[in-house]
């Protein structure tokens, strides 16, 4: 397998998509569902078909490149999802043939589902304590997309990961093939990857686990209307100071911040999904 690799690299391939495959969703346990979709709709979201592959209820919200998968929370105790928790899936084709290669690369399963008979996945965590998970095919067909655009929160920037230190992540995905993409303007230290449809933002604090980032002009009125909303919304985030940043606190329980686009550099272009 490591010389498939070397080949694939030689041949210009795109390593990480090698071996990741293609971001596919960020799932979240959300309960009761329901209550979730018309939240995240209020978000700019719009309800997705999708299978019924996974176990217990599962529906999909997707806008303009962004797909959030919403599961019901305990239903598959397998899969390590956490409350108030983003769990990143990717697309692997050939997923069973791939796991030795993964492992060669550093990944550390939690668990394995690779039997004949049932739908093929698998979960890791990287060294932040981030659980990713890799299934064999989408589970929701592909959605038209222009930009990583979510009408009210703004322009997605990056999957944002607390680390105690920044060495070790670093390490693990860059050896997965992703590409160090600059640094973000934050008051600590940070860097940022790109790779398989996907922006990591690495951030050496202990202020939180995981987020969602976007970028948004007129951060006032959002966070006005998202309050208007019902939303629990709360002035800064870890990333930057209280007047130029906000934290939505999203169904499920996860963490949303919303810069203002003056004071974030642009993001690294997100590959469409």
């Amino acid at each position: 397998m490591q010389s498939v690799v070397a080949m694939l690299e030689r041949r210009g391939w795109n390593i990480s998509e090698a071996m990741l495959g293609t971001l596919l969703e960020f799932s979240i346990c959300a309960s009761p569902l329901p209550e979730a979709l018309e939240a995240y709709a209020s978000l700019g979201l719009s309800h997705v078909p999708a299978s019924d592959i996974a176990p217990g209820a599962y529906a999909v919200m997707s806008g303009d490149g962004l797909a959030i998968g919403l599961y019901e929370p305990g239903a598959d105790e397998a899969s390590g999802r956490e409350p108030a928790a983003i769990t990143p899936v990717f697309v692997r084709p050939e997923l069973k043939d791939h796991v030795r290669a993964l492992r060669r690369r550093g990944v550390e399963f939690e668990f394995l589902e690779l039997a004949d008979d049932e739908f093929h996945r698998a979960g890791f965590r990287d060294p932040a304590g981030c659980m990713f998970h890799l299934i064999e095919a989408r589970t929701f067909p592909p959605v038209e997309a222009r930009t990583s655009t979510v009408a009210v929160c703004g322009r997605l920037v990056e999957l944002s990961l607390a680390a105690r230190a920044l060495d070790e992540p670093l390490r693990f995905w860059t050896a997965l093939g992703l590409e160090e993409a600059g640094a973000p303007p934050t008051p600590h230290a940070s860097v940022r990857l790109h790779g398989c449809g996907l922006t990591i933002g690495l951030h050496e604090t202990t202020r939180f686990a995981s987020a969602l980032t976007f970028r948004a002009d007129n951060l006032g009125a959002r966070v006005e209307y998202l309050r208007a909303k019902g939303f629990d919304v709360r002035n800064g985030s870890p990333l930057t100071s209280g007047h130029l940043s906000a934290t939505l606190f999203a169904p499920g329980g996860v963490q949303f911040f919303i810069v203002d686009a003056d004071a974030f550099d642009p993001p690294a272009a997100q590959q469409a999904r």
